[in-house]
């Protein structure tokens, strides 16, 4: 029997270069990388277009009728879809580090961008379920979404390496997620602002067939850069009112699920109930105590506020996490002045029903 794969692979090629020429919309966003303006948005589109034309590349040559027994056999999905995937990780993470130049550079951030590794895993993963099939055209549906989904979460890995990087040196970048149209209960339950890494949620960077979901990324957590609209706005200073308790609303904004995202003692992280109330808080170190803040320069070098202005507090509140509410001490760091403060870094210290 012929060896279908070398021919199969060589007019793949050729047909994606041939529509990657013919993309104007690829090349107008090749065009501003060049000369460093290209922005995530546009990143996220490019990858989209590259995962669109690889799919279609695929959808005209590849069929039961041009494989052997009508399969794709694991050792041809191997020559075919690691060299063309791969190709595509190439093309994004290029035009996805463009971007993060800009964000860089914007910040006045020093550090060289950082290429991510190629997730091996997930073409592994594609070639396996493609190959997992006696009949090609009841899985060519693998080579369609999943394809772009693929090219899309390369520009996901650039913006999650990089965001590692800065959080080494102490920048706490913040990330920003939200929905885009009709979006699944999945993908709304993790839409919020986070301080990165340590209060966002493990998934933050995870995408689904389809996703759209949009991404936002400050690199100092002072400002914050959209990364879809190219514009760079100032973070609120103040993420809650403080009385005597501080009342938990109903509102799901971005700032609302950042300043209410609370870290569980097995590293999980949940929301404050809606609805609910923060009671009995009580400052117990830092500004206007005898005891000092062990963090507070970490707390200046991450949040722009001076060290000696920072404060300690607990009070107890209704934890929501996994359908049920649960009673629980809180701890957090706070600093402003009068009733606007911003509240960092809350956990819980212990749920009251344990001793």
């Amino acid at each position: 029997m012929d060896d279908v794969t070398p021919k199969l692979l060589d007019a793949i090629q050729n047909d994606f270069g041939d529509l990657l020429s013919k993309n104007r919309t690829l090349a107008c966003i090749a065009e501003k990388a060049k000369y460093g303006k290209v922005t995530y948005k546009e990143a996220h589109t490019y990858a989209a277009e590259l995962g669109k034309i690889l799919s279609q590349a695929y959808s005209n040559h590849l069929s039961s009728e041009t494989l052997p027994d009508g399969k794709m056999y694991f050792n041809i999905a191997q020559r075919i879809l690691q060299p063309t995937l791969g190709n595509n990780y190439e093309l994004a993470s290029e035009i996805a580090m463009q971007a993060q130049k800009a964000v860089n550079k914007k910040a006045k951030i020093g550090l060289a961008v950082k290429k991510p590794d190629l997730n091996q895993d997930k073409i592994d993963g594609i070639i396996n379920r493609i190959s997992s099939e006696d009949n090609f055209d009841d899985a060519s549906w693998i080579l369609d979404e999943p394809v772009v989904t693929f090219s899309q979460s390369v520009v996901d890995e650039v913006l999650k390496t990089n965001a590692d990087l800065h959080a080494v040196y102490g920048l706490h970048p913040r990330i920003i997620r939200t929905t885009v149209g009709k979006c699944c209960k999945w993908c709304q339950s993790i839409t919020g602002v986070y301080d990165y890494p340590g209060g966002a949620p493990r998934d933050i960077f995870r995408r689904h067939n389809r996703c759209r979901c949009t991404t936002e990324y400050s690199p100092n957590g002072t400002k914050r850069q959209d990364v879809w609209l190219k514009k760079w706005r100032t973070v609120p200073k103040s993420a809650l009112r403080l009385n005597n308790d501080i009342s938990v609303g109903h509102s799901s904004g971005a700032m609302f699920k950042n300043a209410y995202s609370v870290k569980l003692p097995d590293g999980r992280y949940a929301r404050l109930a809606g609805g609910t109330k923060i009671t009995k808080i009580k400052v117990f170190a830092g500004k206007g105590t005898d005891v000092p803040i062990r963090e507070a320069n970490m707390l200046e070098k991450a949040y722009h506020y001076k060290a000696k202005d920072w404060e300690k507090a607990r009070g107890e509140g209704i934890i929501r996490d996994e359908g049920e509410n649960k009673k629980a001490e809180l701890h957090w760091y706070q600093v402003g002045k009068g009733k606007k403060k911003e509240i960092v870094k809350m956990k819980v210290k212990r749920f009251m029903n344990e001793s």
